[in-house]
């Protein structure tokens, strides 16, 4: 019977080329790839959980590269990013887009005083997830999500009728 870390070794070996696949689906670099990969296996032998209590060690190691995939990108997120999808799609004259962002500010601003200002706030400038959200508020969830959607859906209207180009 192999050891944990012979196990990981000969699966790491032997996949590595679908690990790498996997990583780059997930938006990583190739570069960073190999590297990732060795550091998440390196983490997963120094853990040392015994595999033997896994039916299939190669899909729970697969769970564990993309559990760790999506913890390094949503570490890496930084700034703020409305996906309003208002912004030109070609915005390559700049006063254009330094327009649009200064009215797209007005806009967020003439909302101050509305309650669902907050969710929108809360969700993308502290990059508070929706649950986290709706503990803050006291609100459910499901309201909360619901809120978020129908104030984004007005913001954007919103913006789109004050916006002339």
């Amino acid at each position: 019977m192999k050891s944990n870390t012979e196990t990981i070794d000969s699966i790491f070996r032997s996949r590595f080329t679908d690990f790498k696949r996997l990583t780059m689906r997930f938006g990583i670099t190739e570069e960073d790839s190999e590297d990732f990969i060795q550091d998440t296996f390196v983490k997963v032998m120094a853990k040392d959980i015994p595999l033997a209590t896994f039916d299939n060690p190669y899909a729970w190691l697969v769970k564990v590269l993309s559990n760790h995939s999506l913890t390094f990108l949503r570490k890496r997120k930084t700034g703020c990013e409305i996906d309003l999808e208002i912004l030109p799609d070609n915005t390559e004259d700049k006063e254009i887009e330094e327009q649009t962002l200064s009215k797209l500010e007005e806009v967020l601003t003439e909302h101050r005083d509305d309650p669902r200002y907050q969710i929108i706030k809360l969700h993308y400038f502290d990059r508070k997830k929706f649950r986290e959200i709706s503990n803050i508020l006291g609100m459910p969830l499901n309201t909360t999500i619901s809120h978020h959607r129908r104030f984004k859906a007005q913001l954007k209207q919103d913006f789109i009728e004050n916006t002339s180009f």
